[in-house]
């Protein structure tokens, strides 16, 4: 499992500090036929060892779900979904999900995954009322062992905006993130949200 994998597409200048020339390869990704969606050369170049990346993530609707998978192949990441009984589709479910969000409840989410031996993990979730979905929060209060590259990215129902749900993530994340991504449900779905993503791989890649 690489971060920069040599046969996924060709390879890529050398440019900056960063060492990759992301958005220069608008011949698209080799492995479109593999579900790749991406118009850059990520996957065209490799600097220093292999990176193991991990996807941690919760979604309750989908939205997440089906952007950890777009990032997944992009990376060629491992993904691990959060599972949370307390949490269903219907009134009744979205109305705990509000209220627990807002008041900071942590519900069960089972055994944590391990993060341990990856290079790169990004965490997932939701925004629910302006703060992120209590999956992932419980999954952060138990202190995992994270590596030092940490990601983040959410969705949302709307705009924003989100530095409620930002300020949350940076208190469990004392060492911040190297990458950031906030897409709405709509962009998501319809995929304009691509243009973010491949911002965001730009970031991871720096």
């Amino acid at each position: 499992m690489t971060l920069f994998n040599l046969t996924h597409g060709e390879k890529a200048g050398f440019r900056g500090g960063a060492g990759f020339d992301l958005l220069d390869g608008r011949q698209g990704c080799a492995r479109r036929n593999e579900g790749c969606w991406c118009d850059t050369r990520l996957h065209g170049a490799q600097k220093g060892k292999d990176m193991k990346t991990l996807i941690i993530y919760y979604s309750l609707t989908g939205t997440t779900r089906t952007l950890a998978r777009r990032l997944a192949t992009a990376l060629d990441a491992d993904l691990t979904e959060l599972t949370c009984k307390r949490y269903s589709r219907g009134v009744f479910g979205y109305l705990m999900a509000a209220f627990d969000s807002l008041r900071g409840h942590l519900p069960d989410i089972g055994a944590a995954p391990s993060a341990q031996g990856y290079d790169l993990v990004l965490l997932g979730a939701p925004i629910w009322v302006g703060r992120p979905a209590p999956p992932i929060r419980a999954y952060l209060a138990t202190r995992p062992d994270l590596p030092e590259r940490v990601g983040v990215f959410l969705t949302s129902g709307g705009p924003g905006p989100h530095g409620t749900a930002d300020a949350i993530l940076r208190d469990a994340l004392p060492n911040g993130w190297v990458a950031h991504l906030v897409a709405t449900d709509k962009s998501v779905k319809s995929g304009e949200s691509r243009t973010q993503e491949s911002s965001f791989l730009r970031d991871l890649a720096g």
